[in-house]
């Protein structure tokens, strides 16, 4: 019984420092000597009170003071490091500000999306829009201004958001040319929230639910910006790789494609750039050490075909001139 005593304390007292911590406990036992001293002292003669009064709780460690200040300074520095990257950050802002009024761009350009448009996976940090850009300057003999509001993991929804903001509603306003890719991380959600019961008709119910997304996505753009030319980046299969006999993927992803062609085609100077074809090939390394993102030559090939699509187009519209 004794043993059972014991352990059931044991676990309360686990409980309780598990609770208030340690330093609570030390204060309720400070607590409760104050109250047996005061005590003490009303039972006590008056010839030993004042040996009683005498009597004081032991003080704090110097090393647990030194921790609270080394804390304090701690969080103190944190915050004035944060103070002056915020201050810095404002400042290279508004010196991209000043730069933007004093240099005269040819062209504007808009990125997007998703990581892709980032540019996750590439050393140099520019992705297939970076190349792009670098390829026309270079081409043409122009000055491109780009700005890109893509973001790694957004999906469709994310996006939607973005566009709400006025600062990129403006870019939007003013761009030229806009690079969009987006849906990737909408599909690999289906494949995180069923991953113990992956079944087609879910990436299909949500390829339904994606389209009408993309759908309030261009129509965003298109409300902003009725003129521009807007590119479309479509989904590649970052695990052939590893599952090369796996049609499901396969399919799912050109079922993907589809539907946001579909999407497309009911817009104007909208196009769909297939990259899917420049990623089947096994044996090429293509991608970052993640095996999910492009490298610097995955890029090239995206760019090479955005830069096809857009030469194509240009064609197009001096034919038809």
């Amino acid at each position: 019984m004794r043993k059972r005593v014991g352990f059931t304390s044991l676990l309360l007292f686990i409980l309780l420092f598990s609770i208030f911590g340690y330093r609570s406990l030390m204060e309720h036992r400070e607590t409760r000597i104050m109250m047996l001293k005061n005590a003490m002292i009303q039972n006590t003669p008056e010839e030993q009170k004042k040996e009683v009064t005498a009597f004081k709780p032991q003080e704090p460690d110097a090393t647990e003071n030194k921790e609270k200040t080394n804390k304090n300074d701690g969080t103190k520095n944190k915050d004035e490091a944060d103070f002056n990257n915020n201050q810095k950050a404002r400042i290279e802002e508004k010196e991209r500000e000043v730069q933007e009024k004093l240099i005269e761009y040819d062209t504007k350009y808009v990125g997007l999306g998703d990581s892709l448009t980032v540019g996750i996976g590439d050393a140099e940090e520019k992705g297939y829009i970076g190349m792009v850009k670098d390829g026309i300057e270079r081409k043409d003999n122009i000055v491109i201004d780009l700005k890109n509001y893509a973001d790694r993991g957004d999906r469709t929804t994310q996006l939607m958001k973005i566009l709400k903001k006025e600062k990129v509603q403006q870019s939007v306003r003013d761009a030229d040319v806009i690079f969009l890719t987006i849906g990737g991380n909408d599909l690999m959600k289906v494949a995180r929230d069923h991953f113990l019961s992956l079944d087609q008709k879910y990436f299909d119910e949500e390829r339904i639910t994606y389209q009408k997304r993309l759908e309030k996505i261009l129509l965003t753009i298109r409300t902003l910006n009725p003129d521009c030319d807007i590119y479309y980046i479509g989904l590649f299969n970052p695990f052939l790789k590893y599952f090369e006999n796996v049609v499901e993927i396969d399919a799912i992803l050109q079922h993907w494609n589809e539907g946001s062609k579909q999407v497309i085609e009911r817009f104007p100077n909208v196009y769909f750039v297939p990259v899917y074809p420049l990623f089947n090939q096994v044996d090429e390394d293509l991608f970052f050490k993640d095996n999910f993102h492009p490298n610097a030559k995955g890029y090239h090939l995206i760019a090479n075909q955005v830069l096809a699509e857009m030469e194509k187009h240009k064609d197009e519209e001096t034919s038809s001139d």
